[in-house]
């Protein structure tokens, strides 16, 4: 069936190539619109294009590599979807152009979404979307839901579920450029198997949540490198605005390891996290770390327990309240350099060995 030259309605659940890439229809060799035959005519189409997705299970077995400006809708997250259980080991989605996923599921492939590091100045939307069960066992590879080589291009996250992904580091999502993750986004039971980041790892990038809920994740104690339960910081920027971080577990910064660059909290709650080494809540070794109007509660570490600072420090409007260590440091433990608290509560935490409080 014919589609118009920059839209391709996709009518089929079974992926077949297209017949004559770039004569502007989508039609392939079953005489239908597949999601294959449907980037297939987008990427020979000069110009920013839409694939519309029918609801189902789109089961494809080799790499999509978008090469022009692309759209793909869905029907909604919970029926349509783009499997990659049968791709034999190939990404799902390797990012060439700017791309916009809608209302859909990315699942079961080794990285759903792809930026090598020879792409530059390209930016990823997803929108409304799920990207879950996707797992790999690469060591020289990490992230598997999003894995972003690129230093130049943007990942935006909005309303997206990012759950129960797996990489020997950085469990779910991998970047060196900009990652921005906002409104009402959950990264929730992923898990770094052999070393950082069980949730989210950035790298000489900036990284921004909002209105957003980051717990259950976890950097397995598999190696002395396993740091950031939710979340490893390396260099680059993090803040985080009206969010939770929670029920994250590691070594070192069971919610949050901060190494290099700059760190910022504003209205955002930090509790029920756990270091078996330093560090339950928030393990800070920025060059500038600031925690404004937010709480730090019920975190444990033998070290730290609600925060681990080995940095110029300033805490203010903050509550620091029931966290508990083993030895030193129930609610704060600094290394070294100074902290600064402004107005701020240190209340009932406690520590067996010294400083309850600090």
């Amino acid at each position: 069936q014919a589609a118009p030259a920059s839209t391709y309605v996709v009518n089929t659940l079974v992926q077949a190539a297209d017949i004559n890439p770039g004569n502007n229809v989508c039609l392939d060799t079953n005489g239908m619109c597949s999601l294959l035959a449907a980037v297939m005519e987008a990427n020979a189409h000069a110009g920013a294009d839409t694939i519309t997705l029918m609801a189902g299970t789109h089961a494809i077995s080799q790499r999509l590599e978008p090469v022009q400006e692309l759209t793909i809708n869905g029907a909604g997250s919970a029926t349509t979807i783009i499997d990659g259980a049968g791709s034999g080991g190939a990404e799902g989605f390797r990012i060439r152009a700017d791309v916009t996923f809608n209302d859909l599921t990315l699942r079961d492939f080794p990285h759903a979404i792809y930026i090598p590091s020879t792409e530059s100045n390209h930016t990823v939307n997803v929108n409304n979307s799920k990207l879950r069960d996707n797992m790999h066992t690469d060591t020289s590879n990490s992230g598997s839901a999003v894995a972003n080589y690129c230093a130049t291009c943007t990942i935006n996250l909005s309303n997206v579920d990012v759950y129960n992904n797996a990489a020997p580091a950085c469990g779910a999502i991998s970047s060196r450029g900009t990652l921005n993750i906002s409104n009402n986004s959950l990264v929730h039971g992923n898990q770094a198997t052999n070393s950082i980041g069980g949730g989210i790892c950035v790298t000489d990038a900036s990284l921004s949540i909002t209105q957003s809920r980051i717990y259950s994740n976890q950097a397995v104690n598999l190696a002395s490198s396993a740091f950031g339960g939710a979340i490893y910081q390396s260099g680059g920027s993090l803040s985080i605005f009206l969010s939770e971080v929670y029920g994250n577990s590691a070594l070192h910064g069971g919610g949050i390891y901060a190494d290099g660059g700059s760190f910022s909290a504003l209205n955002t709650q930090f509790y029920g996290n756990s270091a078996s080494g330093s560090g339950g809540g928030l393990f800070l070794n920025s060059f500038s770390i600031v925690i404004d109007s937010s709480l730090i509660s019920q975190n444990t570490a033998p070290y730290g327990g609600g925060v681990y600072i080995s940095n110029n420090t300033t805490i203010r409007n903050s509550t620091i309240i029931s966290n508990t260590v083993t030895k030193k440091g129930g609610g704060i433990y600094v290394n070294e350099d100074t902290l600064d608290l402004i107005n701020a509560t240190i209340s009932g935490n406690q520590a067996d060995e010294h400083g309850g409080g600090i």
